[in-house]
């Protein structure tokens, strides 16, 4: 309707530890019921800044499943960004 999605950066648990990576969690999974509570389109990816810090599409995958998203969600998590991005280019 509005064309907006939400986005979970694996990055965002990379860089925190301990209780506030226990926090940052907590919030992701928070985040991610209410966004298929409402069916808001969902974006998964890296947030890497520099090479060193990219990650597969299989870690990206798990990261989805492991927020609550079925396998095929998942892949469509990872493809709505380069799906978007080719419309814009073509």
């Amino acid at each position: 309707k509005n064309n907006v999605s939400f986005g979970f950066s694996f990055k965002e648990l990379l860089e925190t530890s301990g209780k506030k990576r226990a926090l940052v969690w907590g919030r992701m999974l928070y985040e991610m019921s209410l966004c298929l509570k409402k069916k808001i389109p969902i974006v998964i990816f890296s947030g890497a800044s520099k090479p060193s810090e990219l990650v597969s599409k299989n870690v990206l995958l798990a990261f989805g499943e492991l927020l609550g998203l079925r396998p095929e969600d998942s892949k469509k998590a990872l493809s709505f960004v380069q799906g978007n991005v080719l419309k814009r280019i073509g």
